[in-house]
C-alpha cells in the first residue's frame, strides 16, 4: 500500500491544488507575503502525512507526524481566516477552502488517531479533557494528539543517557565560567560527573568537600546540564559525593 492510497492524502492534495490556484486571487503584494505562507503551510500538510507514512512501522514517530499534520492544518487555517477578513472582496473562495481544512482534514485526523487503537494502548488514557464528551469531538482529539506528542518527547528525555565524556565537558565549561565558591575558608574543587541512572536522570558531582557546596551552586550545575542536553519535562537529581583520594 502506498501513502497515495490514503484518504487524508488525497483530500489533502486536493485542497493544496485548490490552495495553490486559489492564493494567486491575493493583490500582487500579497502574492510572496500570506500568499506564500499558505501556500507553504498547504504543502507542509501533505509533505507530513508523506514523511509520517514513510515511517509508519515506527509508532512514536507516526504519532508524532500525525501531530505535525494537524498543526500544518492549523496554521493553513489561520492564514486563510487572516485574508478573509483583510480582503472582504475576494474571501469567498477562502472561506470554501477555510471550511473544508477545518472539516476535511482534521475530522480524519482525528478519526486516524481513534481508529489506530493500536497506536493508543501504548500510552496512557486521555486526559480529563480528551476524555470528556461534554466537548466537540475534534477539541479533544487535538488535546489527545498534543498529549501524544508530550508524552513522547517526556519519555525520550526521562531515558536519556550523556557518556561521561561530553558530561565532563560541559561541567568542565560551566566551572570555567562560574567557578564553586569558597566557604568556611575552604576551597571548593568539583573533580568530575557522571551518569549513575536513568529514568529520572540521576547523576553524581564528585569533589572534594561535598558537604559545603551550596545548594545554588548545584543547582547551577543544573541548569548547565539542561541547556547542554535538554531533560525537557523531567526531574534531574544531582547527589555530590567525596572524591576517593586513592
Amino acid at each position: 500500500m502506498s501513502y497515495r492510497n490514503l484518504d487524508i492524502y488525497k483530500i489533502s492534495f486536493d485542497l493544496f491544488i485548490k490552495t495553490h490556484k486559489t492564493s494567486f486571487l491575493l493583490p500582487k503584494h500579497e502574492l510572496y507575503e500570506l500568499g506564500s505562507q499558505l501556500r507553504r503551510s498547504a504543502d507542509s500538510v501533505i509533505t507530513n502525512i508523506v514523511e509520517g507514512y514513510g515511517r509508519s512501522s515506527y509508532k512514536k514517530e507516526y504519532e508524532r507526524f500525525l501531530v505535525f499534520t494537524h498543526s500544518s492544518c492549523d496554521e493553513t487555517i489561520n492564514h486563510l481566516e487572516k485574508i478573509i477578513l483583510l480582503y472582504p472582496e475576494i474571501n469567498s473562495e477562502f472561506k470554501i477552502l477555510r471550511n473544508e481544512y477545518d472539516n476535511e482534514i482534521e475530522d480524519t485526523i482525528y478519526k486516524i488517531s481513534s481508529d489506530k487503537r493500536a497506536l493508543t494502548n501504548k500510552y496512557k488514557k486521555f486526559d480529563k479533557i480528551s476524555k470528556n464528551k461534554r466537548y466537540d469531538r475534534k477539541y479533544r482529539a487535538k488535546f489527545y494528539l498534543l498529549k501524544k506528542v508530550l508524552n513522547i518527547l517526556i519519555k525520550d528525555e526521562y531515558t536519556k543517557r550523556i557518556s561521561t565524556g561530553l558530561l565532563n565537558t560541559v561541567l568542565k565549561d560551566a566551572i570555567a565560567v562560574n567557578e564553586a565558591p569558597t566557604r568556611k575558608g575552604r576551597a571548593i574543587k568539583i573533580n568530575y560527573a557522571t551518569q549513575i541512572s536513568s529514568a529520572p536522570p540521576r547523576f553524581a558531582l564528585f569533589c572534594n568537600h561535598p558537604d559545603l557546596l551550596h545548594f545554588s551552586y548545584i543547582r547551577y550545575i543544573e541548569n548547565k546540564f539542561r541547556e547542554a542536553f535538554g531533560f525537557d519535562g523531567c526531574p534531574i537529581e544531582i547527589v555530590v559525593n567525596k572524591k576517593n583520594d586513592e
